[in-house]
């Protein structure tokens, strides 16, 4: 029994108590990578793995045994069993990095030796590159590199056999070994070859929210998606910004209805020729991170980019869905331009299709307003006014609409979002045989003047309806706008940029302050995108073409080879620099005087001699010169190792004698010939010739 006990005592604490802290700060780091993970995980997966570290905190905290290999075989089976149930696959981004989380929580309960603080600590190095896989903000960044330090220093401490040094003192040494990585970091992002497109395929995420516009529309829709204040895009304008009633940004065309939501229709080539006199205006789109192909475009775009294409309604679709932010350099018309300008009628009758029996009342009133003017302008503005006499009221949380959402909306409850006002203002035009669409994208954004740029949210999403005009085509019309501004409720309403989403309240200095300090994360959060994320295949040529450097892979694999070469030989030199001997003293320099005289004559210490020894050594061999070396000897033995006396008077005493001694055995050598013992005085001696002899 006591054999077992002592067996039992051995394997708690296999782990030596020194490394307690290293495994602490492993799990530290760990639980911090899995908080970092949620919403790209599955929510279960990151808490199970903080929870399974945070009991492995305290269990070494406690001293409780470890748990039996068999129970920790059973949770690495339960944690490939759940990821598989939660995915229906091993494979992928988010499976892959669920699955090596929970596997890492269960590795840290069998930790006993450095060995497998060894494999933890590496897999938290892995843990901390998979951030990436899921974002490249600058908050995530950030947290990569802060642990990334943690983990060095984490690492330094397992194999610091002599001392234990302090936390200070770690996180200091390694971070000086991040910082010197940074240079062959900043080369290989400049100068490694990009590819147009991810590395491997993009596989769908199971559970991972879409956000964004959807490319339908039903009721309520885009009241949900102005609620979250996400980024969707940014567009950097060269020169001035268009007017505030020229900020529409078009994504999605519908013009399929079924009596509850819109569609688009099949996909198709852009029909209608696009009319635009004048100078199209020129800006840069960062698209954000989405699982929609479409590329909002201010009004008209001119032409597609490179990885886009233009389809039906005029709009641009991405040629694929990456989940990365996206620069397109874009064209948009004046806003004079004309699109469809004359369409013959089979173009237009897809416009004018409302479904059998659908909306009757509204059918009615479209159908009185042509009787009392069949002016297409006519009956657009007795919409309009419609709208704005009536009691309409513009609202985030309108009635659910149940039967005819058209008929109820317009006659019963009168309260919506742009949603119901756009869908219910194109369903009249179509009643009353005026060919209109839906179009779906946003409106207005946030201005930095400073840099130039929009910043376009989530909250700024927004419907209107384009309505076709014989001779002028396409027109958009917003019967949002034409809500009476008493009927709007509080919270909502536009935007001082033009947009139609949430509003903040007035706050005073307090509300002033956020916004400049959201507005400065803001600009950080765009040349961050600019510069690093969108950071493609075109802006590295372009980056090099300015600097007067080829764009092609064999140039940049020459610009590789000699950063490298040049990378090394920094490195090299302050690695030399760094341990170069200390420069000499003034009385190792006289010492060396000496030494340097005495070899030309054949004379110099062995390997591993001393000073004193060395003297000895000449007194015997030659005693001619036994008076001055024992001297130098003595000379320099108290002008290097004495104590020192009050002030620097004494050192400078004991550098004159050196120097005086130094000074009177050179003078031997130059009066004295060198004679061995057993000479006689003034025989001829040839030093190097007795020596060999």
């Amino acid at each position: 029994m006591k054999h077992r006990h002592v067996n039992r005592g051995r394997r708690q604490n296999d782990l030596p108590a020194t490394m307690h802290s290293a495994l602490y700060a492993l799990l530290a780091s760990l639980a911090a990578i899995a908080a970092m993970l949620f919403g790209a995980l599955p929510a279960w997966a990151s808490a199970v793995a903080i929870a399974a570290f945070g009991f492995g905190a305290l269990s070494l905290y406690r001293g409780w045994p470890r748990l039996p290999g068999f129970l920790l075989a059973m949770l690495g089976l339960a944690a490939m069993l759940g990821v598989w149930l939660w995915f229906h696959t091993l494979n992928g981004a988010a499976a892959g990095v669920s699955l090596l989380l929970l596997i890492v929580a269960v590795k840290c309960f069998e930790t006993r030796n450095t060995r497998d603080l060894m494999v933890v600590a590496l897999s938290a190095y892995l843990l901390t590159a998979s951030l990436f896989l899921f974002g490249q903000g600058i908050l995530r960044t950030l947290f990569g590199l802060a642990n990334l330090v943690w983990l060095t220093a984490v690492l330094q401490q397992i194999q610091s056999r002599r001392s234990m040094l302090s936390t200070h003192r770690l996180l200091a040494v390694s971070g000086g070994r991040i910082a010197a990585a940074i240079p062959l970091m900043l080369m290989l992002f400049v100068l490694f070859p990009r590819i147009d497109g991810p590395l491997w395929g993009r596989l769908p995420d199971r559970g991972k929210a879409v956000t964004g516009l959807s490319d339908h529309m039903s009721p309520g829709a885009i009241s949900q998606l102005v609620r979250s204040q996400a980024i969707a895009f940014r567009a950097h304008f060269p020169e001035s910004p268009p007017p505030p009633q020229a900020r529409y940004w078009r994504a999605y065309v519908l013009d399929r209805f079924n009596g509850r939501s819109w569609h688009p229709g099949p996909p198709a080539p852009p029909a209608g020729r696009l009319r635009a006199s004048g100078r199209p205006i020129t800006y840069t789109l960062l698209l954000q991170a989405s699982d929609h192909r479409a590329v909002p475009v201010l009004g008209w775009p001119v032409a597609a980019p490179p990885g886009t294409r233009l389809i039906a309604g005029h709009t641009l679709r991405a040629n694929r869905i990456e989940n990365n932010v996206r620069s397109f350099r874009l064209h948009a018309a004046p806003t004079a331009a004309r699109l469809g300008a004359r369409l013959p009628p089979a173009a237009l009758a897809a416009y004018l299709r409302l479904p059998t029996n659908a909306a009757p009342r509204a059918y009615a009133l479209a159908r009185r307003w042509k009787a009392a003017d069949p002016a297409p302008r006519a009956v657009i503005a007795r919409a309009l006014r419609y709208f704005h006499d009536q009691p309409f009221y513009y609202t985030l949380n309108p009635p659910r609409l149940n039967g005819d959402i058209t008929d109820r909306f317009l006659f019963d409850t009168r309260q919506g979002f742009c949603e119901d006002y756009a869908s219910a203002f194109a369903v009249l035009m179509r009643a009353a045989n005026i060919p209109a669409r839906v179009v779906v994208g946003y409106m207005g954004g946030r201005w930095n003047a400073a840099l130039h740029y929009f910043t376009v949210r989530d909250a700024d999403a927004h419907a209107w309806v384009e309505v076709w005009l014989h001779g002028r085509g396409w027109t958009r019309v917003d019967p949002t706008a034409a809500v009476a501004a008493s009927r709007v409720e509080a919270g909502t309403g536009a935007t001082a940029e033009g947009g139609l989403g949430l509003r903040s309240e007035q706050r005073g200095w307090l509300a002033h302050w956020g916004d400049s300090l959201r507005s400065g994360w803001d600009t950080a959060g765009y040349l961050w995108d600019t510069w690093v994320i969108a950071f493609g295949p075109a802006e590295q040529r372009a980056l090099l073409h300015r600097l007067g450097l080829r764009s092609d892979w064999g140039a940049l694999a020459g610009y590789l080879a000699a950063g490298f070469a040049l990378l090394a030989a920094i490195g090299f030199a302050w690695t030399y620099w760094r341990h170069r001997p200390p420069p000499p003293t003034p009385e190792q320099r006289l010492y060396q005087r000496y030494l340097r005289r005495l070899r030309r004559h054949g004379l110099s210490p062995a390997r591993q001699e001393g000073v004193q020894a060395f003297a000895l050594r000449l007194a015997r061999d030659w005693p001619a010169l036994a008076a001055s070396a024992g001297q130098v000897a003595t000379s320099y033995l108290e002008a290097r190792f004495a104590a020192a006396g009050p002030g620097e008077q004494s050192r400078s005493r004991r550098l004159a004698r050196l120097r005086q001694a130094v000074a009177g055995a050179l003078a031997d050598l130059d009066t004295k010939r060198p004679a061995k013992a057993g000479q006689r005085t003034g025989e001829p001696v040839r030093v190097r010739m007795e020596k060999k002899g």
